[in-house]
């Protein structure tokens, strides 16, 4: 979605203390610098957006001409209403436990949410203490990792709208 570059600001500027950006610094170093040489030594590179695109051409130093943005789509012929869609339902779907995930967002916009009367469908991994934060909001149904594409699609056909953080 974005090169590790951005990972790496985000984390020096979130980091409190001088230990914290050096941890985050050693844990995306190698990362950054493996993405850097590979981008250079590609004739073509692909990203979802223009601010990746962007963002790579900016902070890898390589000409955006080079660099080919493929926005995400979705499959039609496989995700289709299956279901009636529920109203005021909403579906987040993904894994929070990352920080910079946005799960603190996630938690404000399902308590604004609930309180308006929507009930709310939450699927993928959290962690312990993120689960133990989700189930004392009403209204939050987790539903934890799914198996199966079919299951997704059906979470999907249910909801009258998704979030995501990202």
């Amino acid at each position: 979605h974005h090169p590790v570059s951005v990972d790496i600001k985000l984390a020096l500027q979130e980091s409190r203390g001088f230990i914290g950006k050096i941890n985050w610094a050693i844990e995306y170093g190698d990362l950054a610098r493996i993405q850097a040489n590979l981008v250079r030594k590609f004739n073509n590179v692909v990203t979802v957006s223009e601010s990746s695109r962007d963002a790579i051409s900016q902070d890898y130093c390589i000409n955006k001409d080079k660099i080919r943005t493929i926005y995400n789509g979705i499959d039609t012929d496989f995700f289709y209403k299956t279901l009636p869609t529920e109203s005021k339902t909403a579906l987040t779907v993904g894994s929070y436990q990352h920080p910079r995930r946005g799960f603190s967002y996630l938690v404000q916009v399902y308590g604004e949410l609930t309180k308006r009367g929507w009930k709310v469908l939450d699927v993928g991994r959290r962690t312990n203490d993120q689960a133990e934060i989700l189930s004392s909001i009403p209204g939050v149904q987790m539903f934890g990792p799914v198996a199966t594409r079919e299951e997704i699609r059906d979470f999907y056909s249910r909801a009258s709208v998704t979030l995501s953080t990202s």
